[in-house]
């Protein structure tokens, strides 16, 4: 009888163990990764072209750099934003919207929506600026 109580105690144990374990854990730390990560708009961005309905523009200045990283809450869309380039830097929050191909980007005053897309390395944002459609491409830099 004593053998039956350790098997079943044994028993209770390994199943208590194995349905405590949760489906959230994704790494070897236990970390989970940001549910933007699935969408391929992480990391630094170099702008390279920008259009404005439908003509280049030639005064695209050098070294426009947009670095988009996760924030602290992994559930959410959301992210932070560090934007500069030649006499300007600008940070801010951005969110996902991904049922409309769209970022919206929050800094100071101001809240931005743009349409994107992205297509294998190059990021790209459309949107009205002073009832002219801007077109912009961003290089992945890594």
């Amino acid at each position: 009888m004593r053998h039956f109580h350790l098997s079943l105690l044994f028993f209770l144990a390994g199943s208590l163990l194995i349905t405590s374990c949760s489906d959230n854990d994704t790494g070897q730390e236990g970390q989970r990764s940001d549910q933007l990560e699935q969408y391929d708009i992480l990391g630094e961005w170099q702008l390279e072209v920008r259009s404005i309905n439908g003509v280049t523009d030639a005064a695209v200045e050098c070294c426009d750099i947009l670095n988009l990283r996760t924030d602290e809450v992994k559930d959410d869309l959301s992210g932070v934003f560090v934007a500069n380039g030649v006499g300007y830097e600008t940070q801010g929050t951005f969110t996902l919207k991904p049922d409309a191909n769209k970022l919206q980007f929050i800094h100071a005053d101001e809240n931005l929506e743009y349409a994107f897309q992205v297509n294998a390395d190059v990021l790209t944002f459309t949107y009205e600026e002073a009832g002219d459609t801007i077109e912009e491409n961003w290089r992945k830099q890594e």
